[in-house]
């Protein structure tokens, strides 16, 4: 379906109040059905869109017609199903990105995107890193073994890391920091699209002699390794009890 500006709008008001009805729950249906409505006014979760016309920004070359010898003739393939870079030729600052990624000798450069809304600032560092990620997955040596799920249950419940038949160098390849987690979502869902999606897993395994591309997300709530120390909670309880 296409969207318009009141699809889109409506489509977000209409995601805010679940979320707000999720995150909330109320067990009499009388108050989640006046809250519902409530929720629904005009005017109480969102205002009237409102609309800014600006202006396009230049297009440069396509991804795959760059032929700058730091990009991986590949990195179309496994970029289209994530990113619209197939689809669409550069914006201008994405591929100035690009070019300015690398030294002539392939050393990484250090930059700063300072591009207006909308000029594509997300591939503006995701192409690049995903090129020398690529890059150097395109080397990997292939695991030992596929494996199976749930091998572990043949083995005495035994739990098995994962990635135990990987023949690969061991290593963090990037680190993306962000302010704040709302400015992640987005961007987290095309990285899926890009890396973990049916069609990009089914790629990786193809290309890369059976090597998947990982990526996680760390949060403050992210749990660590080992056990949670029980002193602090202990020292809750027996404020608490002092009361």
């Amino acid at each position: 379906m296409r969207q318009s500006p009141h699809t889109l709008a409506a489509e977000l008001k209409e995601m805010l109040c679940t979320y707000l009805e999720t995150a909330y729950r109320i067990s009499h249906p009388a108050v989640v059905q006046e809250r519902a409505n409530l929720l629904r006014m005009p005017e109480v979760v969102s205002q009237i869109p409102f609309i800014e016309t600006t202006p396009r920004f230049s297009t440069g070359a396509w991804l795959r017609h760059l032929g700058l010898p730091w990009i991986p003739r590949e990195l179309p393939e496994l970029a289209r199903f994530g990113l619209p870079t197939n689809r669409f030729p550069l914006w201008t600052p994405q591929e100035e990105a690009l070019r300015a990624a690398w030294a002539e000798d392939g050393s990484p450069r250090d930059r700063i995107v300072a591009s207006g809304t909308g000029s594509g600032k997300t591939e503006c560092f995701y192409l690049p890193i995903l090129a020398d990620i690529l890059r150097e997955a395109l080397h990997w040596s292939a695991p030992n073994s596929a494996g199976s799920p749930g091998e572990w249950h043949s083995r005495g419940r035994v739990w098995l890391h994962s990635r135990r038949y990987e023949t690969r160098p061991a290593a963090l390849r990037a680190i993306v920091l962000y302010p704040m987690n709302a400015l992640v979502n987005d961007q987290l869902r095309r990285l899926r699209r890009t890396l973990a999606s049916d069609e990009a897993l089914a790629w990786q395994r193809e290309h890369l002699q059976g090597n998947l591309i990982y990526f996680a997300r760390y949060t403050s709530q992210t749990e660590v390794p080992g056990r949670p120390h029980q002193d602090w909670r202990r020292r809750q309880w027996n404020k608490y009890q002092d009361k």
